[in-house]
């Protein structure tokens, strides 16, 4: 069986998408396959059965010249490398569906978009850290990430209106507040098992990173999901809504304003 060379230079949230491609070439060529990544993002493709063996780089291009050096059959297939050409050709084009175009163009193959994570037995048990007795939310507040609008005054502000909530803080940086009820997730949980996490909260509060890309592969979502995130470039929205890949009970929060107002009716997170 040969080995066929892939570069997912960038994201973990890349990776997800790019995991359902991945094997539709493994199936195509009957190959296993070598995924070049980002040391940063290579846990992504953890435990997927057709991957033979990860490669770290630290830049893009480096595991196709590996490749080529190696006379390696491979295929780039990092959404930065596509996306603006194809956002440039329609302007709905959206990043959610940017690995099954290049799928059709670039590798020949056709698939399920929707993205994959595969955790295992281990991973998944970190659900058990949930206390069902009450209400849990997962915050993903990684929102320098560019996409979103939120910082952590409009966090602080949820956590504040809900005293009796446990609220799991998903971020490699500490939260700028401390209260009783934050459980500071990442500093004692893998990023796979906060995804498992989530899975099983009760509410997701998401402002678009890689996480909430692993969420939409999950068949069992958390029972309410919150965007927080401006998606004007991107385009996710009517994408994901239209193949059913988050219950319909998403609510796209897509200002502050908006944010304040949902507050302010609520008073609290359900």
């Amino acid at each position: 069986m040969q080995v066929v060379g892939i570069e997912s230079c960038y994201g973990f949230g890349d990776g997800c998408f790019n995991i359902p491609l991945i094997e539709a070439i493994a199936e195509k060529y009957n190959s296993r396959i070598s995924v070049a990544v980002k040391k940063s993002c290579e846990d992504v493709f953890y435990n997927v059965p057709c991957i033979k063996e990860i490669i770290n780089i630290s830049d893009l291009y480096q595991g196709i010249n590996h490749y080529n050096r190696h006379k390696i059959k491979n295929f780039q297939i990092t959404q930065n490398c596509y996306f603006p050409t194809y956002r440039n050709e329609d302007c709905e084009h959206s990043l959610a569906s940017t690995a099954l175009v290049v799928g059709n163009k670039v590798c020949g193959v056709d698939f399920n978009p929707r993205p994959k994570i595969y955790l295992n037995d281990t991973e998944l048990s970190a659900i058990n850290k949930l206390d069902k007795s009450v209400k849990n939310v997962a915050i993903e507040s990684e929102y320098y990430s560019g996409q979103s609008w939120a910082n952590d005054n409009d966090f602080e502000r949820l956590i504040i209106a809900n005293p009796n909530v446990k609220f799991w803080w998903l971020s490699l940086r500490k939260p700028q507040f401390n209260y009783g009820n934050i459980i500071y997730a990442s500093s004692m949980m893998t990023r796979r098992e906060c995804v498992a996490l989530i899975s099983n909260c009760d509410l997701f509060v998401s402002v678009g990173s890689g996480m909430f890309c692993a969420t939409l592969s999950m068949i069992k979502q958390p029972k309410n999901i919150w965007i927080l995130w401006i998606d004007d470039y991107y385009k996710y929205e009517n994408f994901i809504m239209k193949n059913k890949w988050l219950p319909d009970s998403t609510r796209w929060i897509k200002n502050r304003n908006d944010w304040n107002l949902l507050i302010l009716e609520n008073g609290h997170a359900f």
